[in-house]
């Protein structure tokens, strides 16, 4: 990769999930990498909502790669994950996935116990296809967004609070160890 072109992707990333936020009545500031976790802030101008974004954009096929697993959203927070996949044809605009924090900490620590070799670092579009274009999920509280991850994230996070989150059983840690 050329330098530079890792920043060049981000930044394209960012502007471009933030022109969609601004073309749906959300007031936008990006952070240019001064805030830790968060790459856009925004207030739905018309209730007041305030969100956080995480940006992570590829421009070619495959996966998203992530330094590490997403942690966990502090208690009351807000946060959100923007994936921004610009490898779609020119013609058409990019695809943005949009996931709360804790359903993406909940896929890392899923992957971490089915795969641990790729230590919850990998998204995959097929895992979070549910979310494609799913900016109304923004209009609630990151807390109360139903999961639409599949079956296997349920089963394989072992994480008693993001196992709560995503609305599954919350099992005793006797029955977590078996």
């Amino acid at each position: 990769m050329a330098k530079g072109e890792k920043q060049r992707t981000g930044l394209a990333g960012e502007y471009c999930a933030a022109s969609e936020l601004l073309r749906r009545g959300w007031n936008v500031a990006l952070t240019f990498g001064n805030t830790e976790h968060t790459d856009l802030l925004a207030e739905n101008a018309e209730s007041r909502r305030l969100v956080s974004l995480q940006v992570k954009t590829k421009q070619t096929s495959g996966s998203w790669r992530m330094s590490g697993p997403a942690e966990p959203s502090s208690k009351g927070a807000n946060e959100w994950f923007a994936f921004v996949d610009l490898a779609v044809d020119d013609d058409i605009s990019p695809d943005i996935y949009l996931l709360p924090r804790d359903h993406v900490a909940a896929l890392g620590k899923a992957q971490q116990h089915f795969a641990p070799r790729n230590g919850g670092k990998i998204i995959n579009v097929k895992d979070i296809a549910k979310y494609k274009g799913a900016w109304e999920l923004l209009d609630k509280p990151a807390a109360q967004a139903k999961a639409r991850l599949d079956d296997w994230v349920l089963d394989g996070c072992k994480d008693r609070k993001l196992r709560q989150v995503l609305g599954g059983p919350v099992k005793s840690r006797e029955a977590i160890a078996h």
